[in-house]
Order: structure tokens, then C-alpha cells, then sequence
């Protein structure tokens, strides 16, 4: 199969009643040579001028695009040369340019190539990550112009970005600067298996938080050297840090258990 990249922009928000102002594809791979750019005339005498306005055209421009017809047939034809197997529909937000390539095949095709499915990035990202509020936008190497090839190339870069973290161990290089808590492997001093940072574990604390009052070090030398240090992605991140984190968490575990335990004691000698 074949992921392609796409982006749109619109004029209004539903198909039919406005239009698809221009749109932009690419196949996903690491040239990301093979592009696709549609400019389309409009279907309704109905938009919304600031919709319109972030395309960067006016509405005297767009009727002098070509017929919707003739581009979704030179869509249908590109999408057929360049792709190897299905066709698998890609892009940031696609519930919204879904519904606009959709309409426009079947409306003026009478079928769609990419089927009846589509893949949202923005999912695909945060499944990786296990992460439901994170974004892949800091992946993208090309600027967000809103010029849907440029879009379009950027997701896909960001998508490509994806493909190969997670062949080797996505989600390492999310642990810097972040408060919210991330899972990711650590198997190297784990045998035989992935070790995670629970989701209630802050990584903030974990790295920084490395010794409490009343509790002391929380790790001994020995224990630290078992967690070696690696290198995602060009930039240094201590694994044995995280492994301390959850040593830590561990630890408070065991301390508030003790403290919960030793004031119920110490009530019971005042009611005795």
C-alpha cells in the first residue's frame, strides 16, 4: 500500500453548499518528490471570506481556476500511477479534508480511489507516544504556509519522522522538557522486556526530584551504573534518570504506606 499525504484548502465548511479552493498531495517517502496541486473553480455561489482569505485567494481568482471535473480526474490518474497496491488517505486533521476529497470524487467521478477509510497523523502520533495530549507538529521540517503542498510535505515528513522512532524506541526524545509523564523502552537494562514510567509518574520529577527529605538517596551507585546512559535522536537523555524516577515513586509509595501505618498506631495508644 501506499500512504499519501493530503491537504485543502476550503472556502466554507461543508462540500456542496462551498467549495475546495485548491488542494495538495504527496507520496510518502523519503523523497517526497512525487507531489499533486489542484487548483479548483468553484461549486456554489456561497463562502466565507475569511475562510477564503487564509487560502491567500480572492474570490475573482478562484473562478478562473480550472473545472473540478478535469482536476479530480487528473487526481484519479496520478493517485493510480504513483501508488503501489491501496491507496491509504493521510493528513492532519482528516475529518475536515476527508469530507471535501470525498465529495468531490464521488460527485464528479462517481467513486472514490482511496476507498471508504482514512488515517488521522495527529492519532497515529499520540498512540505512538501514548500520549493523548501531545501534538507531532515539532516534527515537521517544512513551514505550515498553507500552501497544501507545503502542508502536505511537512505532514509527511513528520510521518516519515514517526516511521523511524518507532523502529527504535519512539518516545525517548519527548521525555526533554516535558511535565506530563511519558512511556517508552528502556529495555536495554530490563531483560527481556519493556519498562515503562507509570502514567501517574511526573518525568519532571523523576529527573529532577532525585532525593527527598527523610528519605535520602534513592538509589546507590551500583544501582545507578545498572541503567546505561543512550542517545536519542542526537541529543544526550540519561535512561538511568528515568530509572531512578521510578525508583523514586517506589519509594514514596513505601514511605507514605509507613507513615499512614505509623499514625494509625499511634492513635490506637491514644484510645488504649
Amino acid at each position: 500500500m501506499s500512504y499519501i499525504m493530503v491537504d485543502i484548502e476550503w472556502d466554507g465548511p461543508i462540500p456542496g453548499d462551498y467549495s475546495m479552493v485548491c488542494f495538495g498531495a504527496v507520496i510518502v517517502e523519503p523523497s517526497l518528490s512525487r507531489t499533486f496541486y489542484g487548483q479548483l473553480r468553484p461549486v456554489s455561489e456561497r463562502w466565507v471570506p475569511e475562510a477564503l482569505a487564509v487560502s491567500g485567494f480572492s474570490r475573482e481568482e478562484v473562478e478562473g481556476f480550472s473545472e473540478p471535473l478535469s482536476v479530480m480526474q487528473e487526481f484519479d490518474a496520478w493517485v493510480s500511477k504513483n501508488s503501489k497496491g491501496r491507496p491509504m488517505f493521510i493528513s492532519d486533521n482528516n475529518g475536515f479534508d476527508w469530507q471535501f476529497i470525498n465529495w468531490y470524487f464521488h460527485h464528479f467521478l462517481g467513486r472514490n480511489p482511496f476507498g471508504h477509510s482514512s488515517t488521522n497523523l495527529g492519532s497515529l502520533y499520540k498512540g505512538l507516544v501514548r500520549d493523548t495530549w501531545e501534538t507531532f507538529k515539532h516534527l515537521r521540517k517544512t513551514e505550515h504556509t498553507h500552501n497544501p503542498v507545503d502542508d502536505a510535505v511537512g505532514n509527511a515528513e513528520a510521518l516519515l519522522a514517526m516511521k523511524t522512532n518507532s523502529s527504535s524506541g519512539f518516545g525517548c526524545e519527548r521525555i526533554h522538557g516535558l511535565s506530563r509523564s511519558v512511556r517508552f523502552p528502556v529495555a536495554p537494562f530490563i531483560s527481556g522486556g519493556t519498562f515503562s514510567v507509570s502514567d501517574s509518574m511526573s518525568i519532571r520529577t523523576g529527573l529532577n526530584a532525585l532525593v527527598l527529605p527523610g528519605i535520602g538517596s534513592l538509589a546507590s551507585e551500583r544501582t545507578m551504573k545498572m541503567a546505561p546512559e543512550v542517545c536519542c535522536n542526537g541529543r544526550f537523555c540519561s535512561v538511568r534518570r528515568v530509572f531512578v524516577g521510578v525508583l523514586l515513586q517506589q519509594q514514596l509509595r513505601s514511605s507514605l504506606l509507613r507513615a499512614h501505618q505509623e499514625k494509625r498506631q499511634a492513635l490506637d495508644r491514644l484510645k488504649s
